[in-house]
């Protein structure tokens, strides 16, 4: 994935001072180009928060509670076995 290794700001600081003057519509083109990397940087910024944060949810959400309230009675014959 070569969007991600794109330093932004170099680039956009050798297109602001060109070695070569650029004309102004191939200097806007290469803008839009970083643009366009920026905001898909952006969207995988985006998509990784969500995913960390969908785990940080799963992770420490409160566990069901599964205990019998205290005044629950139960008869003996319901979680013993008969004796042959």
């Amino acid at each position: 994935n070569f969007v991600i290794e794109i330093d932004i700001v170099d680039n956009v600081k050798t297109l602001l001072d060109p070695a070569t003057p650029l004309a102004l519509r191939l200097s806007g083109q290469l803008l839009l180009g970083l643009v366009n990397i920026y905001s898909r940087k952006t969207r995988y910024l985006q998509e990784d928060c969500s995913s960390a944060m969908a785990n940080i949810k799963v992770v420490f959400r409160p566990a069901a509670v599964i205990d019998l309230p205290e005044d629950a009675k139960g008869a003996a014959s319901a979680i013993t076995l008969m004796e042959n």
